[in-house]
């Protein structure tokens, strides 16, 4: 979110499919994990509804004065995360950027966007070296932007495990894009303080 606050001219609110590929030697699996919104604008807000394992999971994110305010839904029950304990830190040991061309989603054109590079796995790594097993990655990005807004991300990661690789993707694709909602971002804001408070 933060990036697409930076890059665009103007408010904005755009809905992404989120989708998963898990690619092994023996095959490959899509799954459909859920949906986002995302709202730029004079205050900022993310709703995503995330499906794992048979279990919903909601997020909200949203600013207001300068603050941002998360929560993270389950089972009808909400609590705060105001440390992002959610997310996953990915270091790169090295990273290159590149412009790779021009590319189309949704009737507006934009640029594609590439990046590869190979993260610092960290704890990970030790794990697996602690059950004899050697774990190595390289990552590799493709976003396509217009006008400051993400028409389409695919991330993946893969790792090279006992001489075989295993590849997760996440790829997000935008579905409509329109106006800022500002009814969207009180509602959002409402969810996430109201988990600050438990």
């Amino acid at each position: 979110m933060a990036l697409q606050q930076y890059l665009s001219p103007q408010p904005y609110e755009v809905n992404y499919s989120v989708s998963y590929i898990f690619t092994t030697p023996s095959g490959r699996q899509a799954l459909d994990l859920g949906w986002m919104v995302v709202g730029v604008g004079p205050q900022n807000y993310s709703v995503a509804v995330l499906r794992f394992g048979g279990v919903e999971i909601q997020l909200y994110d949203a600013t207001e004065g300068g603050k941002s305010y998360e929560a993270i839904c389950a089972m009808g029950r909400c609590i705060a995360n105001p440390s992002r304990s959610v997310e996953l830190p990915v270091d790169f040991k090295s990273v290159a950027v590149s412009t790779a061309g021009v590319c189309r989603h949704l009737g507006r054109e934009g640029a594609l966007m590439k990046a590869s590079g190979v993260p610092e796995l960290g704890l990970l790594a030790e794990v697996a070296k602690a059950h004899g097993v050697s774990l190595n990655a390289t990552a590799d990005a493709e976003v396509c932007e217009s006008k400051g807004v993400v028409l389409w991300l695919r991330a993946g990661y893969t790792f090279r495990v006992g001489g075989r690789d295993v590849k997760i993707e996440i790829v997000m694709n935008a579905t409509r894009l329109g106006p800022y909602n500002a009814t969207r971002h009180r509602e959002a804001l409402q969810k996430a303080k109201s988990a600050q408070q438990r």
